[in-house]
């Protein structure tokens, strides 16, 4: 009773975020009747209706784990420290199916963004729900240190759990690998304004590899402190020295690295 109970919470929570009282009762419909869709249809995308912002956009999601990442970030304001900022320019390292970028989208409605994401499958739903929008480009590479191929490791059932696997198992998916420097550079991307990074333990290698850091006004990340191999406040402080950042905070798993001088310059421009 109790997991019913948690469930008709979620799946209410949940709701609040579809456009109009049709979109909010298919959302908390398909919420309830998610763990069934999971055993019938496991790998089938569904569609609901969101209103973001001022928006009206087509949601595609495949499982729990990719409607957990959109109530954390629109209903539990994982990013707001950024809010108050005004990027012009954004890359989402990880995105998943799109939830981050759908978010900045609402909150940065002119600013141009690039989505990064491993998983062919992920991926294919990251275009459903990003392709059209003519600010946004997607691009198919792990981020890692260095360029290369890497092997992905799925968990099941749950796409957000994809990363970069140690070892080469029997059905293992190989995926392009490149460096933040070698993407940036690739875009003609000298600075950008806002990174966004969620790569299940490649941050701190990714962040402190060539100039990536240093080509970021402001980094806004999730922490995976059991794939780091340190301790996470020593991966932070190690990601805020390299990339020269004037300071860093930590709440929870999410971490920020900032420079004072970009974000105030910014800031400045818009009054």
């Amino acid at each position: 009773m109790s997991r019913l109970r948690s469930l008709v919470r979620w799946a209410w929570s949940l709701s609040s975020l579809g456009a109009g009282a049709a979109g909010r009762a298919w959302m908390f419909t398909l919420v309830l009747l998610l763990p069934l869709k999971m055993r019938l249809f496991p790998c089938a995308a569904i569609p609901v209706r969101l209103r973001l912002g001022r928006e009206k956009r087509w949601f595609w999601f495949r499982d729990s784990s990719e409607l957990f990442a959109l109530d954390e970030i629109f209903n539990g304001g994982e990013y707001a420290a950024v809010s108050g900022r005004h990027p012009e320019t954004i890359v989402d390292l990880g995105a998943n199916v799109g939830q981050a970028a759908l978010w900045f989208r609402a909150q940065f409605p002119n600013a141009r963004i690039f989505c990064v994401e491993p998983d062919p499958r992920t991926f294919a739903t990251l275009t459903r729900n990003l392709g059209g929008d003519p600010l946004v480009t997607l691009r198919q590479f792990a981020v890692s240190a260095s360029d290369g191929w890497v092997s992905l490791e799925r968990t099941p059932n749950s796409s957000w759990g994809t990363r970069v696997a140690d070892t080469d198992a029997p059905d293992a998916t190989r995926v392009r690998a490149v460096s933040i420097d070698t993407l940036f550079d690739a875009h003609e991307l000298d600075e950008v304004d806002l990174m966004k990074v969620d790569i299940e333990g490649q941050e701190h290698a990714a962040l402190c590899s060539g100039r990536a850091g240093a080509r970021a006004g402001l980094v806004v990340g999730e922490l995976h402190g059991d794939l780091l191999g340190m301790p996470p406040e020593v991966a932070v402080e190690e990601m805020r020295r390299s990339g020269e950042f004037d300071a860093s905070e930590v709440d929870g798993d999410i971490f920020v690295l900032s420079r004072h001088e970009r974000g105030q310059e910014r800031a400045d421009a818009q009054v």
